[in-house]
């Protein structure tokens, strides 16, 4: 199951380790996002979420992969 980079860092909001109870909790925020992106967003990651094993979800790096540029640093070493 591919999560997009946008539902995985909504994801890591949570801090869920259980793929149900993030699910759930997903489930159960949609009514604080109403019309929004955010409510696509959770139902998309809850709908993938409840379509996946518990093992597909423990082997999900769940950990964004921020590719953080500092302001500033150009990479070059001083």
């Amino acid at each position: 199951m591919d999560f997009t980079m946008e539902e995985l860092c909504f994801m890591a909001i949570y801090d869920i380790a259980e793929r149900s109870e993030l699910a759930a909790t997903l489930r159960n925020s949609l009514t604080d996002f109403d019309g929004s992106e955010l409510r696509e967003l959770a139902e998309s990651a809850a709908a993938k979420l409840e379509s996946m094993t518990d093992d597909e979800f423990d082997a999900l790096d769940r950990i964004p992969d921020f590719d953080v540029e500092i302001e500033g640093d150009d990479g070059a070493e001083e």
